[in-house]
């Protein structure tokens, strides 16, 4: 859920300094090509099934805060967090044109489009969502592996700091 927020409080920030970096002029065809680069590498698309583990963070939250909450509830909230983002994705859309000219020559833009467009583009585009689903699960429980050690050892170095926790 922390990952979550964060990643969405990220983007909201940048979507209010976006308005204020689109002051800086990106030549049309750098934009066009950051465009077709946003299209081929299915960004947007990538962004919104992002709403999936939002809505279930969010679901399992409500869950945690009121156990008694009633399942009717709960299914309305896919649709009501999908339309907000729906709605912003052109916001989104321009941040990722500042991000991408910021960090991209034209020539760069133009070869990962190229990238994205072929065969083993095509082959990361399709797996990427489960992986990043996957890893997501595997850094959680590899951080829940580490928790007892790393209590255990500040625990440990406070005490001899002379702190008792």
């Amino acid at each position: 859920m922390f990952l979550l927020r964060r990643l969405f409080a990220g983007l909201l920030m940048m979507a209010c300094l976006v308005q204020a970096s689109l002051a800086q002029t990106i030549p049309a065809d750098k934009r066009a090509a950051i465009e077709q680069l946003i299209a081929a590498s299915n960004s947007l698309a990538i962004a919104q099934q992002m709403s999936g583990l939002y809505v279930a963070e969010i679901t399992k939250s409500i869950k945690n805060a009121q156990p008694n909450v009633q399942q009717k509830a709960l299914d309305v909230l896919p649709g009501v967090i999908s339309g907000v983002i729906e709605e912003n994705m052109p916001s989104l859309k321009q941040i990722f044109i500042v991000l991408f000219d910021k960090h991209y020559s034209l020539e760069d833009i133009q070869q990962l489009t190229q990238f994205y467009q072929s065969p083993v583009g095509q082959k990361l585009l399709a797996v990427q969502p489960q992986l990043m689903q996957d890893s997501v699960q595997a850094g959680a429980r590899w951080g829940q592996a580490m928790s007892p050690e790393i209590q255990r050892r500040v625990k440990e170095r406070l005490a001899q700091e002379g702190v008792k926790l």
